[in-house]
């Protein structure tokens, strides 16, 4: 009887691919490829292993990204509204784009994210996207448009800068998933009294709606009235309906989309 007896030499070979074949379960694209290239697998297997380890690379960014900004979601910063505008019976705070970006950007960078912004102009609307990129790749995008801030008698510069400043302010907190919060409430608890500072701002938001004539920007300024008053469901009655009011008539005026869509 002629038995042919295995020799270490020629068992290892073996050995080694069994091994890894057992490990492929839990193997990721990269080590499929190194066995791949390790046994001289055909070209375009190797094709479809490499576009296989892109796409789980993007699957990992993208949940490197979700984790990464649950994590900042615990320390997020408090956005002061800082900025006094102040005029006839008109009286608000805001926070300016300066504040919000330096108060976001150096927490973005401590959990491995930047920003940067893209803006174009399309059929007379100002459009910006915020870029919100994580240190391994993923990135997410918020993009809003606007017409022209004309109002205060500002020339066409002026006008375009003015909407490319608000839109930048407002996707960026978007991006981040973060609101701005009052300085304080003295006006509101101080000499002025509570109804006096309460009509103020209403006057001014019922100024600020009435010159509204595209539906694009009537929707911001919901947005920012939902904002201003911590939630839709204080903001006064009349506002609401002004808003629906003037919804209403731009869509007759132009033919378009619906304020309520």
């Amino acid at each position: 009887m002629n038995t042919q007896h295995q020799t270490p030499e020629n068992t290892a070979p073996a050995a080694t691919a069994v091994a890894r074949r057992k490990q492929a379960g839990s193997a990721t694209p990269s080590d499929l490829i190194r066995y791949a290239l390790d046994n001289n697998v055909e070209i375009d297997k190797l094709q479809e292993l490499y576009a296989l380890q892109q796409r789980w690379e993007a699957d990992q960014a993208k949940r490197e990204f979700v984790m990464a900004m649950a994590e900042a979601k615990a320390d997020a910063p408090e956005i002061i509204k800082e900025k006094l505008v102040e005029f006839k019976t008109t009286r608000y705070f805001h926070a300016t784009i300066g504040n919000v970006v330096t108060t976001i950007v150096p927490w973005l960078a401590k959990h491995g994210f930047s920003h940067r912004w893209s803006t174009r102009q399309e059929n007379g609307l100002v459009y910006v996207t915020c870029v919100l990129t994580h240190e391994r790749g993923h990135s997410e995008t918020c993009e809003l448009f606007a017409a022209p801030d004309e109002s205060g008698g500002k020339n066409l510069i002026q006008a375009l800068v003015s909407t490319k400043t608000y839109l930048e302010r407002h996707t960026l907190l978007a991006a981040t998933g973060l609101a701005t919060s009052d300085e304080d409430d003295d006006g509101r608890a101080g000499g002025s009294g509570i109804d006096l500072e309460e009509a103020a701002v209403r006057n001014q938001w019922r100024a600020h709606l009435e010159k509204i004539d595209d539906i694009a920007t009537l929707r911001l300024a919901k947005a920012d009235m939902i904002d201003a008053y911590k939630g839709e469901s204080n903001v006064p009655e009349e506002l609401l309906g002004l808003y629906l009011k003037r919804g209403k008539a731009i869509n007759a005026a132009s033919g378009g989309s619906s304020a309520n869509e």
